[in-house]
């Protein structure tokens, strides 16, 4: 599988072109996920995808596209909880006074 990214800077979307080996001994495809997967592995700062595609090597198509938000962040992080220290000075860990959910 051959994966290109190429970044639109006017637009602010992250280009991404898979193709397919045409040879179908070993299965090629790749999904969204897939495409997602490869990257975070190699470090590619992306956003919301506003256009997916699949691909697979077995059922012709061959080659697809997708598209990404570089304006947003997809995925945030949550912030861990910060040490509260009480009046005689032990810490505890600050929790929320809402009820969980059941």
């Amino acid at each position: 599988m051959k994966i290109t990214t190429t970044e639109d800077k006017k637009n602010k979307i992250l280009i991404v072109n898979a193709t397919a080996n045409g040879n179908t001994a070993k299965k090629e495809r790749a999904t969204t996920t897939t495409i997602e997967t490869y990257l975070n592995n190699n470090n590619i700062k992306f956003g919301e995808c506003i256009k997916s595609d699949s691909v697979c090597n077995r059922n012709g198509k061959m080659s697809g596209e997708w598209r990404f938000n570089l304006s947003n962040k997809k995925k945030i992080v949550d912030k861990p909880p910060s040490p509260v220290v009480s009046s005689n000075g032990a810490k505890r860990t600050k929790t929320s006074s809402k009820p969980k959910d059941e």
